[in-house]
């Protein structure tokens, strides 16, 4: 997305937040994934919709580890149309990367047996 292009989403996502808070009707609903700890995702949710949408593969930064919370990318809240991202700008201190299926199993998002890889 060019930087003209980020702005104007930028702007209407702040636009829409603002008249979410301020009970007025907004265009469509504003998404929030990943922008709080309580709007978290999955890691092998985060992997599976970088997937989803033909972006680039590569480890899932955790950011919450006992729920396996991973860092939900920039290219990926373009991709999925969020409007509300955290505000701290960096990967929490104790982030760590997560690699789908790199403990050799082969149930994908069913897998019981989630490893983290240091």
């Amino acid at each position: 997305m060019s930087d003209s292009a980020t702005a104007v989403q930028t702007s209407l996502s702040r636009e829409r937040l603002a008249r979410t808070l301020n009970h007025q009707q907004p265009d469509r609903i504003p998404i929030d994934f990943g922008g709080t700890s309580v709007t978290g995702v999955h890691a092998s949710c985060v992997a599976a919709l970088r997937d989803y949408y033909g972006l680039e593969q590569r480890p899932v930064r955790i950011h919450e580890p006992s729920q396996m919370l991973g860092l939900v990318d920039e290219d990926l809240q373009d991709a999925m149309g969020v409007d509300v991202s955290g505000s701290s700008g960096a990967a929490p201190s104790g982030a760590f990367p997560w690699i789908a299926g790199s403990h050799g199993c082969s149930t994908g998002l069913r897998c019981s047996c989630l490893k983290a890889s240091m």
